[in-house]
């Protein structure tokens, strides 16, 4: 059942669950609301920050700040997996960003403020802080397909840490380096620094000659392709797989098959939504973006931040096997998966199913028989790397 306009709420009350859901999400919204409010005393926010924001909105002037909450939250990607989409929700949803206008170029002298959001993004847990906001805070919910929920948002005019933060020195010694941002990102991610954490330093101008301040949805993106191009160096050099590989990983309404077919390095992502989705309407769709040998030049609009996401696992893979081999992802969006959350749930999600045993196939259709089964919807016409697949594997049995 689709989501319906706001005249069927009023019909509904919270009672009928005419949208579709088991739950009222303005309902659900005005409570958690109400309970932000009490952490808030006369416009003071005393707690910790755990992560950090940086809007796009009005480029090069951008509102920068922290994400603070008067109670504890853990909102590092790689350890919410595994929760509830619901426990997601109500987590990130306890976070007030904290907004404070900045040029991108401010990074190369920062402010006071803009020095102590750097430590936040630095640190490998949450800070103490002690922020006023000038007035009260607009109270309400932000979601994105990209970056992870946050609560309501409102300019300061003061902001403190209380506390010193616990900064790895892998991640110290890589920043104080004078280097290429491209150089910086790929050497924390051979030290085993998260993900995050590297798309945060980024974020707040802390990489690279000439620092710069960077929109978190742009860094988020930047990230995942910048590690995965730097993998596919090496994977573009390595033997082909002997063999068809599926790996597969269901969570919070999000199920994948990743296929590793033997051949040159390629990469499609599909995703595939039917009428139980939020977002497909009253059939199915299908969004798609791909890639082939060499490396992409033009930013994947239709799947956009979700493509480099996915993609980023399966080089990591490859490149821990040094073997190549041409991939497709198929990720099936349930009905169930109500609230987008950020592209991070597409990386761990990927990962998970990376990390996992796979099944073997001796042919490509007897893989192909299994997604199908497990998809659910006509998914192969709509993608491109199949097609080429599909001619060599043609092809291969004409001249053996």
């Amino acid at each position: 059942m689709q989501i319906q306009d706001r005249y069927d709420c009023a019909k509904c009350k919270a009672v009928r669950m005419l949208c579709g859901r088991n739950f009222c999400p303005l309902l659900r919204q005005q409570i958690a609301m109400e309970k932000l409010e009490k952490q808030l005393v006369n416009l003071e926010l005393v707690g910790s920050s755990s992560s950090v924001f940086v809007g796009s909105q009005n480029y090069p002037k951008l509102n920068v700040g922290a994400l603070s909450s008067g109670e504890y939250v853990d909102y590092e990607p790689e350890r919410m997996f595994g929760k509830s989409l619901q426990e997601i929700v109500d987590t990130s949803v306890q976070l007030f960003r904290n907004k404070d206008g900045m040029r991108v170029n401010e990074a190369m002298q920062p402010s006071k403020h803009l020095a102590q959001v750097q430590e936040v993004a630095m640190s490998e847990g949450n800070v103490f802080s002690d922020t006023e906001f000038k007035k009260k805070p607009k109270m309400e919910v932000s979601f994105s397909g990209v970056h992870q929920p946050f609560g309501p948002s409102g300019t300061i005019s003061k902001y403190n840490l209380e506390s010193n933060p616990r900064v790895s020195q892998k991640v110290e010694k890589v920043v104080d380096d004078d280097l290429m941002s491209y150089d910086q990102m790929t050497l924390m991610h051979d030290k085993n620094v998260s993900v995050h954490t590297i798309q945060k330093v980024m974020s707040v101008g802390l990489l690279g000659v000439n620092k710069k301040l960077v929109p978190t949805r742009w860094s988020i993106t930047a990230t995942d392709d910048t590690i995965a191009k730097n993998l596919l160096e090496q994977i573009r050099q390595e033997n082909e797989i002997g063999e068809y590989l599926l790996f597969s990983s269901e969570y919070i309404g999000n199920k994948f098959q990743i296929m590793l077919i033997p051949g040159k390095w390629s990469f499609d992502v599909i995703e595939c939504m039917g009428p139980d989705s939020l977002w497909a309407g009253s059939s199915d769709k299908f969004v798609t973006d791909y890639e082939g040998f060499k490396a992409r030049t033009a930013y994947a609009d239709n799947v956009a931040g979700g493509y480099y996401a996915a993609r980023l696992p399966v080089t990591e893979y490859l490149a821990k096997k040094n073997k190549q081999a041409t991939a497709i992802v198929v990720r099936r969006i349930y009905g169930s998966y109500h609230t987008p959350v950020g592209v991070w749930q597409v990386r761990e999600n990927v990962r998970n199913g990376m990390r996992s045993k796979p099944e073997k196939f001796n042919t490509l259709d007897e893989m192909l028989k299994k997604v199908d089964k497990e998809i659910g919807l006509n998914w192969k016409p709509h993608s491109e790397v199949l097609k080429t697949v599909r001619s060599r594997e043609v092809m291969k049995k004409y001249f053996v």
